[in-house]
């Protein structure tokens, strides 16, 4: 089954350091070869593909992998202890390594990055299931050449080029209730995967495409025993090693929705799960290719405490626009095994669910606060709920749906329901847009939020719709419409430097390494924000930065000291509202949450794909070529002032060279021309000046160091490179305070 609409959304739009030494200190490969130059950036590790793409859980699976600077890769880095790896022996190359997934891994998606002696890199999605696992064996490229495969088994394949296509077979029986589901934007792909199932006749049974998060699923009743084929291929005939894919064919249980979506922490409650093969109670729900959907209520706990936890965001997918929701991951266990995990949000109101028809005809009556759990599982679905106001009263009105993960492009209307019957439209919202961070973990939705006060006392009407007003019944076209008192908020984000390409963070000792840690305000949130990193050890330091009122973003510089030793772990990063006096204001930190691109931008206007990850990594290893410090480190300066910086460069030794200096992460209105380090000196001085229209307030800003030179290649200690350096300054914290009449 396929939702008749276009392109989804994405389109469109306090734990401590967990320090691993042993991996890292092992990174250094290759110390035979004689010495060489070459010419390049300094290389960075970049995955593109570890395949298979997953495992099943208890169980071992030797893993290839696909990107840049694979070769010298020394081990992997998994987001769960319980999935461990070792080298396979050979002389393979990039190395191969066979992972074994422990009995206590919790099913779902995790993360895996390659570490070496270039550092950590970009993670990749890595699925720990509970089936049996192959892997695709060419050629099976048609339906006289299918791999097999059986009911109840996953298959990990690749659409490896363009045209490429592969077929399986797998042998039904007559009146079995077999699901398809082909995994790829769920696990990092490129593909946009679509399937066919066909008898052995060759006649089309089944076709899925976009069904689930932009993956396809086929839900069938196989009409006889015997051998049936399934075709996988990309939408538009696209291929490559990063189109990898994972196919499954089983009789298990599969949920679409959950009732209600949103839990209070610490509660046991029962909810109900919609879907098929639950061994429930039929629902009611016919989807449009005839099969039903059966309901199932089950009881569970929900955590004491539903805050975010960087390290530990869940097992689903959650991309950037529903980054920073808290709430909790949670896998249904039922007679026909798990199913595919849920999340549950922390409610933000008493939790209702919808119920009637909730129509034009018969609105249903809320009473706000509330947290309400809707659908549009119907065809030319609208819900409409009713609530008294006094004058004056103000709420907030906002649909969350493309934030978790429903095809809903949502729409609310707000009206005054008059004395005789009629309505009188009050306000309406759509979309909201990124606020400048899509470039890096675009956080924009296409889910609306209005401010609502109420013009005088009476009843009020709110109209929850779908834009493209689906033309199938679709089970995942969930909402939650929730109404809560006006409460300025922010959620913070941590991502890497750079904003074109997926990338790690490593930190060289002696030397520093730029994140971006990024605001997204709410409800009308004004004013700076304070960001420090908390629990850094020994030989790791960060300066707090400021991200301004007028800023979505900031640069957090880690800085190494000399010979600090290779380590792995994960950094968290807290901030807080600075209040009027410059002080930060007495309330609970907000975590930022780690996230990432997926893979480069898509051209055009579409935002660059984007998720959670598990926890911000860092690495460190040796050893920066170059050192840029700035000095004064905190400058004030009125509008229309100026002001010098002066820069300095330390350069390790045989590093020789001109330096440019560039300023980064300016604020609006504020220009610094570029100034340059002769090779033979070692300072400059840097001057600024402040336009008048530069905005008060607090900001971070700093500087870089641009230059080529001869450095040892961290690949080879015996050899030079002659590299592309771009080594970051300490933060330079600058308040412009306005001109003086």
């Amino acid at each position: 089954m396929s939702r008749s609409r276009p392109k989804g959304p994405a389109e469109r739009r306090a734990r401590r350091f967990r320090w691993l030494a042993p991996m890292m200190a092992v990174a250094w490969v290759g110390g035979g070869i004689a010495a060489s130059v070459v010419e390049a950036q300094m290389p960075k590790h970049r995955l593109d593909v570890l395949f298979p793409p997953g495992g099943q859980r208890g169980e071992a699976v030797e893993v290839r992998l696909v990107g840049a600077e694979m070769e010298s890769a020394s081990g992997l880095w998994f987001d769960h202890p319980g999935i461990t790896t070792e080298r396979v022996e050979g002389d393979a190359s990039p190395p191969r390594f066979r992972v074994t997934i422990g009995p206590e891994v919790p099913l779902g998606l995790h993360d895996v990055r390659v570490v070496g002696p270039l550092g950590v890199s970009n993670p990749k999605a890595f699925v720990v299931g509970q089936r049996p696992e192959g892997i695709e064996q060419e050629p099976n490229n048609g339906p006289a050449e299918t791999g097999t495969m059986s009911v109840g088994q996953v298959v990990n394949g690749q659409i490896d080029g363009a045209t490429d296509v592969d077929w399986f077979s797998f042998e039904g029986k007559a009146d079995q209730r077999i699901l398809i589901d082909l995994a790829a934007v769920r696990i990092d792909s490129r593909l946009d995967g679509e399937i066919r199932l066909y008898d052995l006749d060759g006649r089309e049974l089944a076709y899925g495409h976009g069904t689930v998060k932009h993956d396809p699923l086929i839900d069938t009743v196989l009409p006889g025993d015997g051998t049936y084929r399934v075709e996988v291929r990309d939408v538009i005939y696209a291929g490559s090693p990063q189109h990898v894919y994972r196919l499954t064919v089983h009789d298990g249980p599969h949920v679409d929705a959950v009732v209600p979506r949103a839990v209070e922490a610490g509660s046991t409650v029962e909810v109900t799960l919609l879907g098929r093969n639950l061994g429930g109670e039929p629902s009611g729900t016919i989807l449009p290719d005839g099969q039903a959907l059966e309901r199932l209520t089950v009881t569970i706990t929900a955590p004491p405490e539903l805050q975010i936890d960087p390290d530990r965001p869940g097992v689903g997918l959650t991309t950037s626009p529903g980054g920073g929701i808290p709430g909790f991951w949670f896998v249904p266990e039922t007679d026909r095994g798990a199913a595919n995990p849920l999340f549950l949000a922390k409610a933000l109101g008493p939790v209702v669910v919808e119920e009637g028809p909730s129509d034009r005809d018969e609105p249903m009556t809320i009473v706000p606060p509330c947290d309400l759990s809707g659908d549009f599982r119907e065809v030319d679905d609208e819900d409409v709920f009713r609530f008294e106001a006094t004058k004056g009263q103000v709420w907030m009105i906002e649909v969350l749906a493309d934030r978790i993960g429903s095809p809903v492009d949502a729409t609310v209307l707000v009206q005054r329901v008059m004395e005789d019957g009629s309505l009188r439209d009050i306000i309406e919202a759509d979309d909201q847009g990124d606020p400048g961070t899509g470039n890096r973990f675009g956080t924009g939705t296409v889910d609306p939020v209005v401010r609502f006060e109420a013009p005088d006392d009476g009843t009020y009407q709110v109209t929850v719709g779908d834009l493209y007003n689906a033309r199938e019944v679709d089970p995942t076209a969930v909402y939650r419409l929730v109404v809560r008192p006006q409460q300025p908020e922010f959620r913070l984000f941590a991502a890497p430097n750079d904003p074109g390409n997926p990338e790690g963070l490593t930190l060289l000792s002696g030397g520093r390494s730029v994140a971006y840690v990024l605001a997204h305000r709410f409800d009308g949130l004004a004013g700076p924000i304070r960001v420090e990193a908390e629990g850094l050890p020994a030989g790791v330091s960060s300066d707090p930065v400021v991200i301004a009122s007028d800023q979505v973003q900031a640069p957090m510089i880690f800085n190494a000291s000399a010979g600090a030793p290779p380590k792995l772990g994960t950094v968290r990063l807290v901030g807080r509202r600075l209040g009027e006096d410059g002080e930060p204001v007495d309330e609970p930190p907000r975590v930022a949450v780690a996230g990432t691109i997926t893979r480069p931008p898509p051209g055009g206007n579409a935002p660059t794909p984007a998720r959670v990850t598990r926890g911000l990594v860092m690495a460190l290893r040796p050893e920066a070529a170059t050192r840029l410090s700035v000095v004064p480190n905190a400058v004030t300066v009125a509008q229309g002032g100026s002001f010098e910086l002066t820069a300095r460069i330390t350069r390790s030794e045989g590093v020789q060279g001109e330096f440019q200096i560039t300023p980064d992460a300016l604020p609006n209105n504020l220009a610094i021309a570029n100034a340059k380090i002769e090779a033979e000196k070692d300072t400059v001085a840097v001057p600024v000046t402040v336009a008048e229209n530069v905005q008060p307030g607090v900001y971070t800003i700093f500087l870089r160091a641009g230059g080529k030179a001869t450095v040892a290649d961290p690949r080879n200690p015996e050899a030079t490179m002659e590299a592309n350096l771009s080594e970051p300054s300490n933060p330079i914290i600058l308040t412009v305070r306005p001109k003086e009449q």
